[in-house]
C-alpha cells in the first residue's frame, strides 16, 4: 500500500486528518476525521486490514487532510 500523502511535522500534530482506504474497485472509504496524522494512517491501515480479511482488494490507505 502507498501513503496519500506528506505533511509537516506542524500539520502532522495537528488534529485536521482523516482515515481513508482506497479499493481496487475505485471506491474509497471515509472513516473518522479530526485525528493526528500518526491517528489517521494507523486508522486506515486498521480498516484495510479489516477489508482486505472480508476479501475486499486494497490498493492503498493513509490520511487525508481536512481542509
Amino acid at each position: 500500500m502507498k501513503t496519500m500523502t506528506t505533511a509537516t511535522s506542524e500539520e502532522e500534530a495537528a488534529a485536521i486528518w482523516t482515515a481513508v482506504v482506497g479499493l481496487k474497485s475505485g471506491e474509497t472509504v471515509k472513516l473518522q476525521g479530526g485525528l493526528t496524522y500518526a491517528e489517521a494512517n494507523k486508522a486506515a491501515d486498521i480498516e484495510a486490514d479489516k477489508l482486505a480479511a472480508q476479501g475486499k482488494a486494497i490498493e492503498w490507505s493513509g490520511a487525508r487532510r481536512e481542509v
